[in-house]
């Protein structure tokens, strides 16, 4: 980064707002670690996980910098650095197993869904995973499927990601995995106050 130019364009956008180049370039580190803190709630709240029972793991480029005030916002304890942040996500790019996610939108009521209905719609799609990967050169013993749905109860507006791992074989199975997944969110998400 030019020093100079940054500053220079700071300085200019503040003075279009009445704030000076430090005054502005504070307000721009603030407004990107609220919108960090956002995200990470986003997706370990809304799938019922308490970010202070985990570590913050800093990467990329300026993550390190920013590590301690999303920590702070989300009163989390522990901060881990690992070496090359900035070149820690190439590196896992390069060393994670290939991924494919496939899906179908499907409205169904549970109250009178047929389980033989809905996993028809899953092996349909497992199908053209399978498929899809071995043509990639995939060997059929180093593919393994998984299946989610998104669900809601009647009359919700948003919809939680729920797994449904292998012994979810019932309409009974799936709502209980549901609720499992609704009552982590729902206690996780309450105020402090509430939970303690």
């Amino acid at each position: 980064m030019d020093l100079g130019l940054a500053t220079e364009a700071v300085t200019r956008l503040g003075q279009s707002i009445g704030l000076d180049a430090l005054r502005l370039a504070d307000g721009i580190v603030r407004i990107a670690v609220a919108r960090m803190v956002s995200a990470i709630k986003e997706i370990s709240i809304a799938n019922g996980h308490d970010p202070r029972d985990f570590t913050l793991l800093a990467y990329g480029g300026a993550g390190p910098m920013h590590a301690a005030a999303i920590a702070d916002e989300l009163e989390m304890t522990r901060v881990l650095v690992p070496v090359g942040p900035g070149n820690f996500a190439a590196f896992g790019s390069l060393i994670s197993d290939l991924r494919r996610d496939y899906a179908r939108t499907r409205t169904v009521n549970l109250a009178t869904a047929s389980w033989p209905d809905i996993d028809a719609v899953f092996a349909s799609i497992e199908d053209q995973a399978r498929k899809d990967l071995l043509a990639e050169g995939v060997p059929g013993e180093r593919i393994v499927l998984s299946r989610a749905a998104g669900m809601r109860y009647l009359g919700q507006s948003w919809e939680l990601h729920v797994e449904l791992p292998a012994p979810v074989d019932s309409v009974e199975a799936m709502r209980a995995a549901f609720i499992d997944v609704h009552d982590r969110r729902s206690v996780t998400a309450a105020p402090a106050a509430w939970r303690r």
